[in-house]
């Protein structure tokens, strides 16, 4: 059996594209060819390549302290489905924090508990310990991942952020900004004297 010219070139055509859209894909962690990605897909632990390509999602923070230490920070253009915007942490090409911000409306307890648990890792161990402070809650899930929800005030009514760490990744991120500070401190000083 024959295919005319304009068949063949269709069907290789059609081929192809199934196939890179298959990879992509799964590469991306679901990241659609129009450069979006469903908030929900956002966990620890991701790679920062596909916040990268969901460039109508994310937005990187271009602020200096955004990237101290060899870190990258990107913003939610959206709000999640409980009313906050994320700002996600990058070190060494991978998420290490990601943050939910309400500063519109604070949510209560129990919805944030549960969006937290939301930007842990799937394999994620389950919750440890919680130690309780003033205006935070802190829980332990194994040794290092940590989440913490921040009250608006000392009575623990309204949540105005939350925050899911991987506390590993942190420590390296603080001490790669010190590092960078200390190598930055002499030109400060000698800027300083000449103002």
């Amino acid at each position: 059996m024959r295919f005319s010219r304009e068949l063949q070139k269709s069907l290789l055509v059609f081929l192809a594209a199934s196939v890179m859209t298959g990879c992509t894909q799964g590469e991306s962690n679901e990241v659609t060819p129009q450069g979006t990605i469903a908030l929900e897909k956002i966990t620890l632990g991701i790679p920062e390549s596909t916040l990268k390509e969901a460039m109508v999602s994310f937005v990187r923070d271009p602020s200096a302290q955004a990237s101290a230490g060899g870190k990258s920070q990107y913003l939610s253009r959206e709000k999640t489905a409980a009313g906050g915007q994320y700002m996600v942490q990058c070190k060494d090409g991978t998420v290490f924090q990601i943050s939910e911000v309400f500063a519109d409306t604070p949510t209560t307890k129990e919805p944030a508990a549960i969006e937290l648990r939301k930007l842990l890792p799937p394999n994620a161990p389950e919750q440890s310990r919680v130690e309780e402070k003033a205006t935070s809650d802190i829980y332990y899930y194994g040794s290092d991942l940590i989440g913490e929800l921040n009250y608006k005030d000392g009575k623990k009514a309204q949540i105005t952020n939350l925050t899911a760490t991987n506390m590993l990744t942190l420590k390296e991120a603080e001490k790669a900004t010190e590092a960078a500070k200390e190598e930055l401190k002499p030109l400060v000083e000698k800027a300083r004297k000449n103002n």
